[in-house]
């Protein structure tokens, strides 16, 4: 995982989803490889941003907020939810 956090959570939400980054790409209506970038912590377009966070359900802000990691391992998260999860003060 990227040392940058600013798009953590798109990571923590797909595999809550139970989605792979194709599933998501193809959801979304953007590349695998756009995917894998911004979970890595790259740079984002706006169109890009809008299109994620529709197909997962979120707020285009709420995708970019700064996250911790989740209280409990990945594979423990119920699919479907982000409970867990915890943003910063």
């Amino acid at each position: 995982m990227a040392s940058d956090t600013r798009l953590t959570r798109l990571r923590v939400v797909r595999l809550a989803l139970g989605l792979t980054q194709d599933q998501l790409a193809v959801k979304a209506g953007i590349s695998q490889s756009a995917v894998s970038r911004i979970e890595r912590g790259g740079w984002a377009d706006p169109v890009e941003r809008a299109a994620l966070a529709r197909a997962v359900g979120l707020s285009g802000a709420h995708l970019l907020r700064r996250v911790e990691p989740p209280r409990r391992p990945l594979s423990e998260v119920t699919e479907g939810t982000t409970e867990g999860l915890k943003a910063p003060a």
